[in-house]
């Protein structure tokens, strides 16, 4: 089976990959000069399961995909012939502390952990997945944090990839599978492709190919800062819609959410100079951080962030994969599974009824 992929973002190259495991011919258009620069690439990496309190579709969804991640990334890299041995470390557990700012938060942070412990797996031998934390066991792991807070919450099943290697690695995968991949190349006309089927992973740009489909960009900002000397994280601290991320040499501090601003992609002043402040309200020390990087990416949001996944009513052999806000990366094990089982097996997964086109 021929089939053409648009939009070389995380989940259309993991779809490619792993159709053409699957023994597709499968050919890949991106119109940009490199693969995942829409959103991928512009992500900050963090992967951290929803609260096991929430049990709806999407939410249900993304720990499972979350569940596969590590066996996922040994898949990548067994798939890679070579890796260099100085690579940054692709994907890391390293743990999510979010500081609770209330006594009713609190409470729902011990229920949280017990439901944790009981249903999730355990990621680090001898330690639950998931534990709140007292006030003075938080001021004892970061002397120097100023926000207020309740204790917090601790999710061991929390883990960090790095998004620019991993799209590096899914691409060279990807071409070792037989994927043609076309960078440059905008493709308007979806008769134009030479396949047998079509799949859309065109992420914050879809509308642009399929009107019909209510996919709209939400731009979202995000700063690079230098430590502070002395100054670590051993986990990523959230805190109200703030968070601090420890990738190699430097703290990143996301995020805007912009919906407003359509399809700009540059960052502003006003963006950095808020990101600032919100990281120094959690740690003063980084008022004077220096700013190593300052990133915008546009997210492909849908009506309530659901995505839509499934073949188009109406159109013979297309097949979309859209719309996954701020959660492609961490879909993108499982996604790409289902999708290339709806393709080549003819078969809808279960897991996918919930996010059909629309018309089903």
């Amino acid at each position: 089976m021929k089939i053409a992929v648009i939009g070389g973002g995380g989940i259309g190259l993991t779809c490619a990959w792993r159709l053409a495991q699957r023994g597709a011919r499968v050919t890949l258009y991106e119109s940009r000069e490199s693969l995942g620069f829409g959103a991928t690439t512009r992500a900050v990496g963090a992967l951290w399961p929803p609260s096991p309190l929430a049990r709806k579709p999407l939410q249900n969804l993304q720990r499972q995909s979350l569940w596969k991640f590590e066996s996922f990334i040994n898949d990548l890299l067994a798939a890679v012939s070579s890796v260099p041995s100085d690579r940054p470390t692709l994907f890391t557990r390293i743990g999510r502390l979010e500081l609770l700012n209330s006594p009713k938060a609190a409470q729902r942070a011990e229920e949280e952990a017990a439901a944790a412990r009981s249903e999730w797996p355990v990621f680090i031998p001898g330690k639950s997945s998931m534990e709140r934390l007292s006030r003075e066991s938080v001021a004892a792991l970061f002397p120097t944090l100023a926000a207020p807070h309740h204790g917090a919450l601790l999710c061991r099943a929390t883990a960090m990839v790095l998004p620019p290697l991993l799209i590096g690695l899914l691409r060279t995968a990807a071409e070792s599978a037989g994927v043609q991949i076309h960078l440059r190349t905008t493709v308007t006309d979806l008769t134009r492709p030479e396949a047998d089927v079509v799949l859309i992973t065109t992420g914050a740009w879809t509308s642009k190919l399929l009107p019909e489909l209510p996919i709209t960009p939400a731009k979202g900002q995000a700063l690079a800062l230098q430590p502070p000397p002395a100054f670590s994280l051993p986990h990523i601290v959230k805190f109200g819609p703030t968070y601090l991320i420890p990738r190699e040499d430097r703290i990143l501090v996301g995020s805007t959410t912009e919906p407003e601003a359509g399809f700009d992609e540059d960052p502003t002043a006003a963006a950095r100079s808020d990101l600032l402040a919100r990281a120094a309200a959690i740690f003063p020390e980084l008022a004077t951080a220096k700013i190593l990087d300052h990133s915008a990416g546009l997210r492909p949001d849908a009506p309530d962030h659901q995505p839509i996944m499934g073949k188009l009513p109406n159109h013979p052999n297309l097949y979309v994969a859209v719309g996954h806000y701020k959660t492609g990366i961490a879909l993108a094990p499982l996604v790409s599974q289902l999708m290339t089982t709806l393709i080549l097996d003819r078969t809808t997964p279960p897991e996918l009824l919930p996010f059909l086109p629309p018309d089903h």
